[in-house]
Parts: C-alpha cells; sequence; structure tokens
C-alpha cells in the first residue's frame, strides 16, 4: 500500500550519486577491460537490453595472423561477462572470410541483435549487416545464414545503422561513385532484403558537394526523416549534414537544398553523431583541428538547418580541453536539456573523456570538474570511449584501452545524478497527488507543469538507490496525469519519487 505524504525528499541517493563519478557497483570501481582476442580488440557501439544486460559489439583478432572479425558480447548489468550468450559470453562473426569491421548494433524488440560494418573480401568492400538469435548465435531466417552483403558497385562502407519503428533496418555510410566518395544509405525489410520503397532498388548515394563526402552517424526524427552527419572534404574538411525525407530523397526544406556544411578550424572537421531534441533542433558533436591540434566541436541547427545561436553564442562550440586533442565521438540528451558528449582527451596521454553542457554550451559546474570527466583506465594507455548509452540514471561508454597495435575493450558507467525537469506549480492543488491510494501494482501521478518539457521519474529507496525510473514524451505546459506501473512488488519503507524540480514526493509503502 503506498500512501503520499507531503514532505521534502530524503538526499541519501545524492550523495551516493555524485554526477560524473565512476559507478562503483560496474566491473572493477566503474569501469571493464578484457581482451577479446589474442591481438588488437576494441568496442565500436553498446546497446542496453530491457533486463538491464549489456551487449557491446566491436572487432577482434581471433589470433595474431588471422583477419579480423566482429564480436558480440553480452554482460550482466554489474559488467561481469554473462556465460549463457555465445561461447563464454561472446560470439564471433565472419563475412566472406575478409577483413570485418563493426561499427553499430541495435535491439530488436523481440531480442534479436543486429550488427552493421563492412567486409574487405575479393570483392572490395562492402557493407554488411548480421542478425544474431537472443543466444547469440546467427539466425538463420535473416539474409543467408544471418548475414546480409550490400554493395553500391564500388567500394562502400556501412558506418551507422538505425532500426525503424517499423522493423526495417537503415545503414549509412559512403560509397565510391567513381570520383570520389558520396554519402550512401540502405534500407532493409526486416528479413534482409532491399526495400525497393527507398532510393533507387533500396539503395541512395548522394553526392553534396562533389567532394569527398562520408555519413558518420544518422538519427530518425518523430516524422520519419533522416538526419545524416559526417563530413565533406576538399583540401580541408567541414560537418557535412543533410536531411532526407523517408524515401531517401533530399529535403528541399533544410538547409541549402537539403544539406548544408559548417566549418569550425582551418584544418579538418568532422562529425562524429548526432541527437535530436524534442524540439526538433539537432545536436551534432565531432572535433576540429587547427594546426594539427584536435579540439572537440558541435554545433546545434535549428528545424531549417540554420544554426542556433541561443547555444554558444554563436551555433557553434569549440573547446581545446587538453595539451595533444580533445575529440567528440557520441552525444545523448538528458531529459533536462543537458547535453552529454563523450570521447577522448590527451595530456600525456589519451583517457576517456565524459563532458556535460547546459543547454545554452556551457560546462555544467554540477558535473565532474566543471563539467567534465576524464579517466584514465590503465597506466600508459591509450584509453578512447567511442559510444554511449544512457539508462536509469547511469551513463555507459564503450571504446577501448591499450597501445595503438594491441588494444582491449573498455567500458565505463559513470553516475548521471539526479535530473532537474520542468517547475512544478506548487500552488496548484493537483501537484502531487497520487491515485489509487493506496496502490499495489501501480498509481497515477496528477501534476502541473509551468513549461514544456518531459520529465524524467526516478524512484529511490531510503538507501539512496534507484529502484524503477519512467520517462514521458515532451509536454505542454498544464495539468496532466501520468500513470507509474512498478516492475514488482515494493518492499515496506520510504522511497523518494524525484524528478519534480527541486523537490520530490516521499512515497510510504506498507506491508
Amino acid at each position: 500500500m503506498i500512501r503520499l505524504l507531503l514532505f521534502l525528499c530524503f538526499t541519501t541517493h545524492l550523495m551516493a550519486q555524485t554526477p560524473g563519478s565512476l559507478d562503483p557497483a560496474f566491473g572493477s570501481g566503474g569501469i571493464f577491460t578484457t581482451a577479446i582476442g589474442s591481438a588488437n580488440d576494441q568496442g565500436t557501439d553498446v546497446a542496453q537490453l530491457s533486463d538491464g544486460k549489456i551487449i557491446v559489439v566491436g572487432n577482434t583478432f581471433t589470433d595474431a595472423s588471422a583477419l579480423e572479425d566482429f564480436f558480440v558480447m553480452r554482460l550482466a548489468s554489474n559488467g561481469a561477462i554473462d556465460p549463457t550468450f555465445g561461447v563464454n559470453g561472446k560470439a564471433i562473426i565472419d563475412f566472406l572470410n575478409g577483413e570485418d569491421k563493426a561499427q553499430a548494433v541495435e535491439i530488436q524488440p523481440d531480442g534479436k541483435i543486429l550488427v552493421a560494418g563492412y567486409t574487405l573480401g575479393s570483392a572490395g568492400f562492402n557493407s554488411v549487416v548480421a542478425r544474431l538469435l537472443p543466444n547469440g548465435t546467427l539466425d538463420a531466417g535473416f539474409g543467408t545464414n544471418g548475414r546480409v552483403v550490400v554493395n553500391f558497385g564500388s567500394t562502400d562502407f556501412c558506418l551507422a545503422m538505425r532500426l525503424l519503428s517499423d522493423g526495417k533496418i537503415l545503414l549509412a555510410g559512403r560509397a565510391y561513385n567513381g570520383i570520389t566518395s558520396d554519402f550512401a544509405l540502405a534500407r532493409l525489410l526486416p528479413n534482409g532484403t532491399l526495400d525497393n520503397t527507398f532510393g533507387t532498388s533500396g539503395k541512395q548515394m548522394l553526392d553534396l558537394f562533389g567532394e569527398q563526402e562520408s555519413i558518420n552517424a544518422i538519427a530518425v526524427q518523430p516524422d520519419g526523416k533522416i538526419v545524416a552527419v559526417g563530413e565533406t572534404t576538399n583540401v580541408t574538411s567541414s560537418f557535412a549534414v543533410a536531411r532526407l525525407l523517408a524515401n531517401g530523397s533530399l529535403d528541399l526544406s533544410f538547409g541549402n537544398g537539403g544539406k548544408l556544411k559548417t566549418t569550425f578550424g582551418t584544418e579538418a572537421d568532422a562529425a562524429y553523431d548526432v541527437a535530436i531534441q524534442p524540439d526538433g533542433k539537432m545536436m551534432v558533436v565531432g572535433q576540429s583541428n587547427s594546426n594539427t591540434i584536435s579540439d572537440l566541436a558541435a554545433a546545434r541547427y535549428l528545424v531549417n538547418g540554420d544554426l542556433d545561436l541561443s547555444f554558444s553564442d554563436d551555433g557553434k562550440l569549440l573547446e581545446n580541453i587538453s595539451m595533444f586533442g580533445d575529440y567528440a565521438y557520441a552525444v545523448a540528451l538528458q531529459a533536462d536539456g543537458k547535453i552529454l558528449m563523450a570521447g577522448s582527451s590527451s595530456g600525456q596521454q589519451e583517457d576517456v573523456a565524459l563532458f556535460r553542457y547546459l543547454a545554452a554550451g556551457t560546462p555544467d559546474p554540477g558535473f565532474g570538474n566543471n563539467g567534465r570527466v576524464l579517466v584514465d583506465a590503465g597506466a600508459a594507455k591509450q584509453d578512447r570511449a567511442v559510444a554511449m548509452q544512457v539508462k536509469d540514471g547511469k551513463i555507459l561508454l564503450a571504446g577501448q584501452t591499450g597501445s595503438f597495435s594491441d588494444n582491449d575493450l573498455l567500458l565505463a558507467r559513470f553516475e548521471q545524478g539526479p535530473l532537474m525537469s520542468p517547475t512544478i506549480s506548487l500552488a496548484d492543488p493537483v501537484a502531487y497527488r497520487l491515485y489509487p491510494n493506496p496502490a499495489r501494482a501501480y498509481t497515477t501521478l496528477s501534476f502541473q507543469l509551468q513549461d514544456a518539457g518531459a520529465l524524467l521519474l526516478q524512484l529511490y529507496n531510503a538507501q539512496g538507490q534507484l529502484v524503477q525510473s519512467w520517462n514521458t514524451d515532451t509536454l505542454q505546459s498544464g495539468v496532466h496525469q501520468f500513470t507509474l506501473h512498478f516492475d514488482g512488488p515494493l518492499p515496506a519503507g520510504l522511497y523518494c519519487l524525484q524528478g519534480l524540480g527541486k523537490e520530490g514526493i516521499i512515497l510510504a509503502v506498507a506491508p
């Protein structure tokens, strides 16, 4: 039975969850490293299952003389290898007896695992995707024995993937047109065959600027439009951004004929990831080089492609944080509008870097050291994070650690800390109302928002441990109701429901 008490939340969990600190419940002090094969290993993407288990993908050499293959590994939520998956927790995937590079992972609602990348075989470089069953074996109902090869007719690479709401699979990267490389995309049906309603026979190549161009990341808007980001190079390089309609054609309402480029430095700029805000703005992150030094670079665009001047004064953020180079390879947006970027930062050596910025583009002083967290996973090792997942108040990074010739898989998990949600109108009579009361399997929260936004609601026990969390869609100002279904019976005691501004609700659960 849950009864509502109108008191301020206990703050025990705030001390246990210092924003930006490593999560001691994961791996060894928040860090997990392992060698997959006998030579160079690297993690390239990560996803979390509904039960908290973690899927990480990347590349490995099964022995020093062999060619590189995909690996897929499953871990328990605490970072322990799950021996019930594949062989001793991992699956190795080989395409065409060639050299294979995994770049992206997606989890289907039925638990099947999609892994995409590219292979170098006798026919040259081609885009590839494989599907595994939840136990780690290849899915014979997908493509040919669980594998699909997509050939654009010449040299092509798949560098990004998204699973669409209708079960179709969107691949993106670059393909050679005979003179230069173009933005290239392909869409597959759920069984792995090309979707003929996309582009030309399921494939689309876009020569945006007549330069060397590549997609490094994609995002899909709620209306089905596709935002593709990467780089375009002609002596020097710039961020390249394009928006496509769901059928693969350029969206002429965006930028200049569906495309745009943004320059930061004097040498080389590249965009590596993109996230779409609830208001439709696009957050793009990467790097910028001037005089061989790489700086963290980011830009935020309005829905029409114009730079958002409310971000970092001119829409562009350029940060020189360390002596020898800073990179942002991944971006995630918090429900409170703050921006997380992950990558690496190099002082005397390369360290895993996690940055958090306020929505206006200034470092968040409440996160790490003025918005910056650097982690050294091992003395004299080069550490790098290239992928990020944020779930249940945790920030999970994947990448590599080691030397340039002998890397191991690296995962690190950090505390996100409490989020500030839109302000609750305390004077309104429906603020902080729960019903039914008492509750058993669920309860409904009735509240009033003064400002529009999305809510992240988090339930903590009296020991400061996160019990469960819920996310709402973007809500307009006004009165709302949201039903909270509990995963299971709650032990008797006091709980704090946080996410309602500075204050929260104490829930008393009776036996």
